[in-house]
């Protein structure tokens, strides 16, 4: 920490020229006076020394016939003196300084810490309702009666707590075992969904009442929710997986002259930056036309931590009207597109096309696709129950 007190205090760096420099030296060091940093180069001696020091050194030097030069002067005090003249730097100083202060008494950033099943978000949201949000004063929060409210506000959370650190506060939580959240759930069957060959089954919970090859149509019953007992029956919320292979026919229609939005080489963009819930734009006007957008965010940094402000690059790409003309191959291509963003959309197992259709007229064509797809067929059904005497 020497050189720290050093640069706050400031110092200077000297220069001995003299054939009696090493007595002066021996003298500074009887008369406890430091030079640090000594080099010897061309007969003269450098060093460094604090104000204190060359003032005393300047005394014990009586008698002795050298010359002590100061070549340079270093520390926060010189470099304070350069601006004395200059108001604006003390102000702009002051003012950095205040709004660190103000600044160190709110909120900055909310993390989570110990969710696995609750989404980060969810917490986020709930820490809102309480009255926890970024840019809320500290003085505001009550760690321990904030906590409880947290974890009456959501049945998952077994346990929870706020700590804060600065200008971070940290929601440290444990979750509920998930066995006590599905012993909760309402009995249910499970029924299929569409029609298909059984291929594969993995039931948790429920009395299975299909085999694989069997073939079934929707509705048909696949796992009982009533499970016969040593004694009695009881009634359970099914649960599990029926991956079924099934035929499904995806269909697509279109004109071979079509009026289309479609992108140009124009593109805007414009840049925000949010602090708290302040958003400041750095552009005018608004963009009007039809556009595509898209909006990159991202959190600033300082010394890897975040801070509360944000910058975001908003890309709009201006689309214009233009008329598109296809022959057949084209557009059963554009149209084949259409029926993949179909299939994509039901997210199979696996999917695989056995059988295409092609359907033309003057104006246009229908394309009709059969696929060969693999999927859980499984869905709930509630069990009703006669609560009558």
């Amino acid at each position: 920490m020497n050189w720290l007190w050093r640069f706050l205090t400031g110092y200077l760096i000297i220069e001995i020229n003299a054939d009696s420099a090493e007595k002066l030296l021996n003298k500074a060091t009887i008369n406890g006076i430091r030079i640090c940093n000594l080099h010897c180069k061309k007969g003269k001696i450098t060093g460094n020394i604090t104000i204190n020091d060359f003032l005393n050194l300047r005394y014990a030097k009586r008698g002795i016939k050298c010359r002590i030069k100061i070549i340079n002067k270093k520390g926060l005090i010189f470099n304070i003196r350069q601006y004395k003249n200059r108001f604006g730097v003390l102000v702009g100083l002051v003012a950095f300084i205040s709004t660190l202060v103000i600044l160190s008494n709110y909120i900055w950033i909310i993390k989570v810490e110990g969710n696995k099943r609750i989404p980060t978000g969810e917490i986020i949201k709930i820490c809102k309702e309480v009255g926890i949000t970024e840019g809320v004063l500290k003085s505001k929060i009550n760690n321990k009666y904030d906590a409880q409210k947290l974890q009456l506000l959501h049945s998952d959370i077994a346990w929870c707590s706020l700590n804060t650190e600065g200008s971070v506060l940290t929601v440290n939580l444990s979750e509920t075992a998930f066995s006590d959240k599905e012993e909760r759930k309402y009995p249910t069957n499970l029924k299929a969904s569409f029609t298909g060959k059984i291929k594969r089954i993995n039931v948790t919970s429920g009395n299975t009442v299909v085999k694989v090859n069997d073939y079934v149509t929707k509705g048909d019953l696949l796992v009982s929710g009533i499970v016969q007992n040593l004694t009695s029956d009881i009634i359970v919320h099914s649960s599990g997986e029926i991956i079924a292979e099934t035929k499904r026919v995806f269909s697509a229609e279109g004109r071979y002259i079509q009026e289309q939005m479609l992108p140009t080489n124009e593109i805007h963009n414009r840049y925000t930056v949010s602090f708290f819930n302040l958003k400041l734009p750095f552009y005018l006007g608004n963009i009007k036309d039809d556009n595509n957008y898209k909006c990159d965010t991202r959190t600033l940094r300082i010394f890897n931590k975040k801070i509360p402000i944000k910058t975001a690059t908003e890309r709009y790409e201006i689309l214009t009207k233009k008329i598109v003309k296809y022959d057949d191959k084209g557009l059963e291509n554009a149209l084949f597109n259409d029926i993949k963003k179909q299939v994509n959309s039901f997210k199979f197992i696996s999917s695989k096309e056995v059988n295409r259709e092609v359907i033309k007229s003057k104006q246009g064509m229908l394309l009709k696709v059969e696929y060969l797809c693999e999927e859980n067929i499984a869905t709930e059904d509630k069990i009703l129950l006669n609560t009558e005497n």
